[in-house]
């Protein structure tokens, strides 16, 4: 009797060849997959921790700029509350000479907050935001805003210093008193071009005041933004696992 192979279990064996041969292709493709995920992501985390270093770098720096200009403002305020104690004080009994110094001279010099802006600009420039978490990049944005108050503040302040009160004080101080004191030689001649009138004793008085209030705006905001760079720079080293 003659014998026939059966066709069935050739396509039935073939059939599992391929099944098999598409499992482990779908197995090889997905774990290719994950494997270059996971590159991207590690790479992708590698630069968040190197813009996190740079930026925190700038916190530090802002912190320590904080306190430079907190520790100035603090000195001027001082200063400003000896000239108008001493404006205070009967006419026929004032310093004229701590007058010019502290109402002509030295209420017109200041150094204002000048806050690092270049790497969190660089990371928002250029789309990175995305490697960091949305609170994190809450406490950016808010630190940003912040920052360009106080700049605002600045801003306005220059303004009043350039086109009101440095005119006034150039219109009433005395040049050669201020140049010898510069060369710190001993002056004879009157403190004052002309003596000041009531008007003028009053403006200098009002320009004290303004710069006072003004000056302990911007500690009180510089404060609260140094506050602010504390906790950024705490949860970015949390996070990054920088120190």
């Amino acid at each position: 009797m003659e014998v026939h192979p059966h066709g069935h279990v050739h396509s039935d064996k073939k059939w599992k060849e391929y099944l098999f041969q598409f499992v482990m292709l779908f197995l090889a493709v997905t774990l290719s997959f994950f494997v270059e995920n996971q590159r991207e992501h590690y790479i992708e985390n590698q630069r968040a921790k190197v813009m996190a270093a740079s930026m925190i770098d700038d916190l530090r720096a802002d912190t320590g700029e904080v306190h430079r200009a907190t520790k100035h403002l603090s000195a001027v305020i001082g200063e400003l509350d000896t000239l108008m104690a001493e404006l205070e004080k009967p006419e026929k009994v004032q310093d004229d000479s701590l007058i010019h110094v502290l109402g002509f001279e030295k209420i017109s010099n200041f150094n204002m907050f000048d806050p690092q802006t270049g790497s969190y600009d660089q990371v928002k420039n250029s789309g990175s935001l995305r490697y960091f978490r949305q609170d994190q990049v809450k406490r950016m944005s808010e630190y940003e805003n912040d920052k360009n108050y106080i700049l605002k503040m600045a801003g306005l302040f220059l303004d009043y210093r350039s086109h009101y009160l440095v005119p006034f004080c150039l219109q009433n101080q005395n040049p050669h008193f201020i140049a010898a004191r510069l060369k710190k030689q001993p002056y004879n001649g009157p403190v004052f071009i002309k003596p000041p009138t009531e008007e003028t004793l009053d403006q200098l008085y009002t320009n004290a005041l303004y710069e006072k209030r003004e000056f302990k705006r911007h500690i009180f905001i510089m404060q609260r933004h140094e506050t602010a760079a504390i906790a950024l720079i705490g949860a970015l080293c949390k996070e990054f696992d920088l120190q």
